[in-house]
């Protein structure tokens, strides 16, 4: 049997001034993040949680991208993965950290994952 694999990166945006907690923003920024990868969104839903703070979840034909949102820190967590062994997830996660203003982006996991 064929083994698959996946590029997983984990990172927080820290000290962000967009309005991470739209959903219709982490969308737009989202949506253009997974063109970056060469990915194709399939579907979205987020929850927005009181009295602040967002779960974002893009699924993607070829995986998944997820974001939630920390506005009383001005933080955001963000997980990103894809079977496309060519999509470049940190240039992805360094234009999110532009988008939503970030100071600072600290990566906790980068990895290609055998399945």
């Amino acid at each position: 049997m064929k083994r698959s694999s996946e590029k997983i990166l984990i990172g927080c945006l820290y000290k962000c001034q967009a309005d991470i907690d739209n959903p219709e923003n982490v969308s737009v920024v989202l949506k253009n993040a997974a063109q970056i990868m060469q990915v194709k969104p399939v579907k979205e839903c987020y929850y927005k949680y009181q009295p602040c703070g967002l779960t974002y979840v893009m699924i993607i034909k070829e995986s998944v991208i997820m974001f939630s949102s920390y506005p009383e820190t001005r933080s955001g967590i963000i997980y990103l993965s894809s079977c496309r062994l060519d999509s470049d997830l940190k240039k992805a996660l360094e234009y999110i950290g532009k988008e939503l203003k970030s100071e600072e982006i600290k990566i906790f996991f980068d990895s290609t994952v055998m399945l």
